[in-house]
């Protein structure tokens, strides 16, 4: 197969030039050929195009290869510059190599120029591909080094043995040491300054970095609490651990953690938490007075110690589910001797906050369960919950409701009930009603 080349050719003879033109052809390559006899001629031809190789004769009139050697590696280095002489000495040849030459071949000895050619052309491309490969890893070396120092996450490298190999400015700050304080440091040899999420001690082997290493798995968005020494006190991240692999390897031989500052997300989460509470608790207070201690706002666990072990339970999924439940409810009150009027109001009461458990939140469950004073039903859903401000709408505004929430018309609950509990989040709302089987039932539990 023919190979098809740019050929610049140095040579004052145009015969020769035609004999090395001929004898390439024969070793199939099909030149393309250009030739100059003087420096600015040379010099305007590479300014003009790419070429894939220089021919050049050793001894010109007005110029010689040597020169002509020596404005090619100006130009362009990558151009491979093969050297011709009529008369080849064995110094000149050497010297020739020494400044850079391909190949001094011989005119009398033509034969072997094209595969000196092909041979240089092939390795003049695979030098080319090696510069371009070099530039584009020093750009993305580049490209990394600038991202790492600027980024705004903490990154540490460690070796497969945890030690600490190199950090970033960012993890520098977050941890308040550093790189030196941190450098040949394991995770087991600071794991004093490390802390769970609920404040007890990370030991250093559960540290994502080790496991990482241990398993050859990736840890990801574990929260822990590191000590920062210059500001003596604890930062809070969110850590994962990435290993890292030799080609056709299974164990790793780094891995680096990458991890961000949410301390200040914590202490604004926090913050919130203890306003949500806090309002919580005022309109807990302001519902308890407003209801005459009839609503309790509170939490349900506390729910379920009033009310005791369940008599029954029920799954809520259809509102065939609700009036089944309804039922079997306003038939419990009876036997317990509600009068007439007692129960339609029970049976209303439980009516309401069935339906809305089924319409609002999809799903719920229902117990009953008999306390000293009488009989209390106890309905959770799954839903949003109710935000602390609608609290009080909610409970003492007949037939309000929210877009969020949809309240359960409390205010009927509390008319129709002796007593109603209220407990609400972010996993759903449970509202438990209880009735007394008499009067003296109502002022035992007046006195609780």
């Amino acid at each position: 197969m023919n190979t098809y080349l740019n050929i610049l050719m140095v040579e004052d003879s145009e015969d020769d030039a035609l004999l090395i033109i001929e004898d390439l052809s024969r070793g199939c390559i099909i030149a393309n050929c250009e030739r100059v006899q003087t420096e600015q001629a040379m010099s305007e031809a590479l300014d003009r195009q790419a070429w894939d190789i220089i021919i050049a004769d050793y001894s010109l009139p007005h110029f010689s290869g040597m020169k002509a050697l020596e404005l090619a590696q100006r130009k362009d280095p990558d151009i491979p510059l093969i050297l011709i002489s009529g008369v080849l000495r064995e110094e000149d040849a050497v010297e020739a190599l020494r400044a850079g030459a391909r190949d001094f071949v011989s005119k009398d000895n033509l034969s072997r120029l094209c595969s000196a050619v092909q041979r240089e052309v092939t390795e003049a491309e695979g030098r080319r591909e090696r510069r371009r490969a070099e530039e584009e890893r020093r750009i993305s070396d580049e490209r990394y080094r600038l991202l790492y120092e600027t980024m705004l996450q903490g990154v540490v490298y460690h070796d497969a043995e945890g030690r600490v190999i190199s950090m970033n400015p960012s993890a520098e700050r977050i941890l308040g040491k550093s790189p030196e304080e941190f450098l040949g440091q394991t995770t087991l040899s600071m794991e004093h300054d490390t802390i769970r999420e609920d404040g007890s001690p990370f030991p250093g082997a559960e540290h994502p970095v080790m496991v990482a290493l241990q398993t050859g798995k990736e840890i990801t968005s574990l929260v822990m609490g590191v000590y920062n020494h210059r500001e003596n006190g604890y930062r809070w991240i969110s850590a994962s651990a990435v290993p890292l692999f030799h080609p056709g390897e299974h164990v790793p031989y780094q891995v680096y953690a990458i991890f961000s500052d949410i301390t200040e997300m914590r202490q604004s989460e926090e913050r919130e938490r203890q306003r949500e509470s806090e309002k919580t608790e005022f309109y807990r207070q302001l519902i308890l007075s407003a209801t005459e201690g009839k609503l309790v706002v509170t939490e349900r666990t506390e729910i379920e110690k009033i009310a005791g072990p369940a008599i029954d339970r029920w799954e809520i999924h259809t509102p065939e589910d609700t009036n089944t439940i309804r039922h079997i409810l306003v038939h419990m009150a009876e036997e317990k001797g509600l009068d007439k009027q007692r129960v339609g109001q029970f049976a209303m009461s439980i009516g309401e906050a069935l339906t809305n458990a089924v319409k609002h939140a999809g799903i719920g469950e229902a117990s009953l369960h008999e306390t000293h004073s009488g009989l209390l039903i106890l309905i959770s859903d799954h839903g949003p919950g109710i935000p602390a401000l609608s609290l009080p709408a909610v409970a003492l505004t007949r037939g309000y409701s929210t877009v969020g929430t949809l309240g359960m018309g409390y205010k009927i609950m509390i008319g129709f009930s002796d007593m109603v509990y209220l407990a609400t989040g972010p996993d759903g709302t449970t509202v438990g009603i209880e009735v007394y089987a008499n009067s003296s039932s109502k002022t035992a539990a007046g006195n609780r």
